[in-house]
């Protein structure tokens, strides 16, 4: 550095002179920017919850400042590292580091960008479908799942999210198979993608209510109305009268009328989403059907699901058996008198009825009526519950023959109105245990409530 000095002479001329001198001077240099680097995790997007950070600097003897903009936390390991934790947040965090160093009046910042759960955009949806088979009750214990509608690349997982069965395996179609049970099943599909931090759902509905009948031995009746393979419509100018009810019993006993003036309707989604066949009260009845080789027991037990609308009818008898003759049989009449709310119990006596159980079968409701004739006693129940007998017994070879809809040897009062939609005949007298898993599974079915 060079001086200029100037001095005063006595003889009051100025002059000037340079004179050298040296000398060594603190020139302020602005200090680089540290490196900040990871040495635990990756700065990944959805994966970066926690890591670690390091920051060195090309100067000696620096001390390091770290500070936090955006989401999340620092702790601090060591002068030189730090600890980066997201707290499960959303969105993006930026972490500074300034270093510093004595007698240096500049220092210098580095930054470093974490992408953490940073959302690039709200997933949709997936729309659940059915591609191979429908959703329709009764047929569907094994059917196929998809799952479509969401971002393209989107992963989709499901699970049951009320009810029982197994999904497999897992993507954008998978099989549902359902447990030996009646019910239905709620599924959920998730879907989610890398770099969405929003992932969606849907659920779907699978109604699996199948005939899942547990107890079949000495069955020698079964017609369903809700099992469209055993309704067999008339067509043509009547499109809704059933021609013929299969038996699913396995023995053959079929339903079959040849005049259209007496065959009852069929009737969709009438209980449950179920289907039902329909009898008018008036004309409408299958006639004697029913007939297999004589039994020399005189046991028996009669399962029904049915609705009735009887008011004003004296003997609106549902269901009867009966030998060749018309004054032995058994039979149930709900509701009947006229409308009183009497229900009958058709016995071997030759008066005819015998029983007469509460006004419990109320109209316009549905109901599970199961009556057991055993050795010595008539008993009915009522959604699984006993409600009435009598001490009394039916003779041996007696009920060869069936009638549903009407009381045999009747009049115009004796037709049964209202609907039926199930009923199972057995040869023998169910134990209670028997006769509950039918009611059991007869309640899942139609939405009838049991023990």
């Amino acid at each position: 550095m060079n001086k200029i000095v100037f001095i005063y002479l006595a003889s009051g001329i100025l002059s000037g002179c340079v004179i050298q001198e040296n000398k060594n001077f603190l020139v302020d240099k602005a200090l680089p920017a540290p490196s900040i680097s990871i040495v635990a995790g990756t700065n990944e997007t959805l994966t970066n919850t926690s890591i670690t950070l390091r920051a060195v600097s090309s100067e000696s003897d620096v001390s390091y400042q770290w500070s936090l903009s955006g989401i999340g936390l620092l702790d601090t390991l060591s002068s030189q590292q730090v600890v980066y934790s997201s707290l499960s947040q959303e969105g993006q965090a930026v972490i500074h580091c300034k270093v510093n160093k004595s007698g240096r009046s500049e220092s210098a910042a580095a930054s470093q960008i974490i992408d953490v759960l940073l959302s690039m955009g709200q997933l949709q949806k997936p729309v659940i479908s059915f591609p191979n088979g429908t959703n329709v009750v009764g047929t569907n214990d094994s059917l196929q799942l998809g799952a479509s509608g969401s971002i393209s690349g989107s992963a989709y997982n499901w699970s049951i999210l009320a009810g029982n069965g197994s999904i497999s395996p897992t993507g954008e179609l998978v099989t549902f198979n359902a447990s030996n049970i009646i019910e239905r099943v709620t599924v959920i599909c998730h879907a989610s993608k890398a770099t969405y931090s929003d992932s969606a759902s849907a659920t779907n509905y699978i109604d699996v209510v199948r005939s899942y009948l547990t107890f079949t031995n000495n069955l020698i009746l079964w017609l369903d109305a809700d099992d469209t393979n055993t309704i067999v419509l008339r067509g043509g100018a009547d499109p809704t009268n059933v021609y013929q009810w299969r038996d699913k019993s396995g023995l053959s006993n079929h339903t079959l009328d040849v005049i259209p003036a007496y065959e009852p309707f069929y009737r969709t989604n009438v209980r449950n989403g179920l289907a039902a066949v329909y009898f008018d009260g008036a004309a409408r009845y299958f006639r004697e059907f029913l007939y297999i080789p004589p039994y020399t027991a005189n046991v028996l037990t009669v399962i029904c699901v049915f609705s009735h609308t009887n008011i004003g009818l004296t003997s609106p008898t549902l269901w009867q058996t009966r030998t060749n003759t018309t004054t032995t049989w058994a039979g149930f009449t709900p509701w009947a008198g006229a409308g009183t709310g009497t229900t009958y119990l058709g016995t071997n006596l030759t008066t005819g009825y015998v029983s007469k159980a509460p006004a419990s079968f109320k109209t316009n409701s549905w109901y599970i009526a199961s009556v057991v004739y055993g050795a010595s006693s008539i008993q009915l129940y009522q959604d699984g519950v006993y409600t009435n007998g009598c001490a009394s017994s039916l003779p041996a070879n007696y009920h060869n023959y069936l009638q549903i809809g009407r009381r045999m040897g009747g009049g115009a009062n004796n037709f049964y109105r209202g609907h039926l939609g199930e009923i199972l005949i057995y040869s023998t007298a169910l134990t209670p245990s028997e006769r509950l898993s039918v009611e059991r599974y007869l309640s899942k079915k139609w939405g009838i409530p049991v023990p």
